[in-house]
């Protein structure tokens, strides 16, 4: 019961001081509907739909077949997992996490677990065509490395099947339905588009609380809820490489909208462990910071 008042009076106290605050709720509100509409869903949706199409009508076993000779010996990590690695880091939040739920079974949840936290980014196309950075290729290659790093060293030693054209030919076989997997699709990408959109508005608002005279505090602190606008903002004032470790680490930890993007896709599965995720996701952040320390 005492978890019921602490929530009561915490949604309560949120909706006075929203209230209170309305003129600027507002003013949030629709300067993030137009980040939405301007920037996420043109840089999302597309490779979206793409991807899940391309996983739905089991494209990906061919990835899988092909990567697994790589995957398998360096990571210990089955090709249809590291598939998903691929096209997640392709098509963004929340991406990976929809695809893993879908494609890594129970017999995998460990593989899971270390992959969803690890390259759950936003998409390549946000990264490249909005974050404002000098060397993007720098800025990518050490983001991307980061979680290979961790990858390779927690590697477990056990023995992984190889799938083989038999096997992707029999799952071939039974996916002939489809215009029933395009329109299921569509609706999967929709969905997940609204999911992203009401976390963005909500988590938004929070901006509210930060009124330090820095603008460059007040984005870093509003990144630890809502990820977008901060980033966008910092990567146009970078002036050292401890902004490059902040931007970079923003990104990398996704802030709250991004765990409950996720917290809400594996809620009723129970398949990801959320302490594991956060271990990960701390230890990117560290390897990040390391590696632009040391090279940049």
């Amino acid at each position: 019961m005492k978890k019921y008042f602490m929530l009561t009076f915490i949604l309560f106290t949120l909706i006075i001081y929203f209230f209170y605050n309305s003129k600027e709720t507002i003013l949030i509100t629709k300067d993030n509907i137009n980040l939405f509409f301007n920037v996420l869903l043109p840089t999302l949706f597309p490779y979206m739909i793409l991807v899940l199409l391309f996983v739905n009508y089991k494209c990906h076993l061919i990835i899988a077949y092909l990567i697994q000779y790589i995957s398998i010996p360096l990571f210990k990590i089955s090709g249809k997992s590291f598939s998903i690695v691929l096209l997640g880091i392709l098509g963004g939040y929340p991406l990976i996490s929809l695809l893993g739920k879908e494609i890594i079974n129970e017999d995998n949840k460990k593989e899971l677990n270390k992959l969803i936290p690890l390259f759950s980014f936003p998409s390549l196309s946000f990264l490249l065509n909005i974050i404002n950075v000098n060397s993007k290729i720098n800025f990518l290659l050490f983001y991307l490395l980061s979680s290979f790093i961790i990858l390779f060293m927690f590697k477990d030693n056990k023995q992984i099947k190889y799938i083989s054209l038999h096997d992707i030919s029999k799952e071939f076989t039974t996916n002939n339905n489809y215009i029933s997997i395009f329109s299921k699709t569509l609706f999967k990408a929709l969905n997940n588009l609204c999911l992203i959109f009401s976390n963005l508005l909500f988590f938004s608002l929070f901006k509210t609380l930060f009124k330090f005279n820095n603008e460059k505090i007040n984005n870093i602190f509003l990144g630890l809820f809502e990820f977008s606008r901060s980033s966008i903002y910092l990567s146009n004032n970078i002036n050292s490489s401890l902004d490059i470790i902040i931007l970079g680490s923003l990104l990398l930890f996704g802030g709250l909208n991004i765990l409950m993007q996720i917290y809400i896709i594996y809620n009723d599965s129970h398949l990801l462990n959320f302490r594991v995720f956060i271990k990960y996701r701390m230890l990117l952040v560290i390897i990040y910071a390391l590696l632009i320390f040391l090279f940049i």
